[in-house]
């Protein structure tokens, strides 16, 4: 509602079951975001492929994607032999899928050549990050920004 009131075209669909023909419908779009959905799909690598084709041959997509790697959340599966769903994070009840970066970055390898990856820390995490010379970046990150343009679709597999 609040993008519509902004003069934004805004389209509420089942996105999993969208057809190509659907899908061009849209047309191309020189940025798409998909950010904190993938794990949110019974199948990621279908939808990162529909995205793909999304994006203008000159766009880029930009894709956000927890990180189950995170420390706490290991600390409490290795520690305390816990794994907690909860209403929001990492561990959102709603996520059917989860993600360690090399995992993420494979994912939107299936669609798209990756340009860049940032992970997003809380700030404490990134003051020590800073501190130990990245050397446990990937336990510190609780999502990574994914981004990456999309791959011919004759080089796709």
């Amino acid at each position: 509602a609040d993008g519509r009131r902004a003069g934004i075209d805004v389209r509420n669909c089942d996105f999993e079951s969208m057809s190509d023909e659907d899908l061009r419908q849209l047309g191309h779009f020189k940025v798409v975001l998909a950010m904190d959905v993938l794990e949110h799909f019974k199948n990621p690598w279908t939808a990162i492929s529909k995205l793909a084709k999304m994006v203008a041959p000159d766009g880029v997509l930009i894709a956000s994607i927890p990180n189950v790697r995170y420390g706490p959340v290991l600390w409490n599966l290795v520690a305390g032999g816990r794994w907690d769903y909860a209403d929001s994070g990492i561990l959102d009840r709603t996520h059917l899928r989860f993600f360690t970066r090399s995992s993420a970055i494979e994912l939107v390898r299936e669609a798209f050549d990756v340009l860049e990856v940032k992970p997003l820390h809380m700030r404490r995490a990134a003051l020590l990050n800073a501190a130990t010379l990245g050397v446990f970046h990937e336990f510190l990150a609780l999502q990574f920004l994914i981004k990456g343009k999309p791959r011919s679709q004759l080089a796709m597999h």
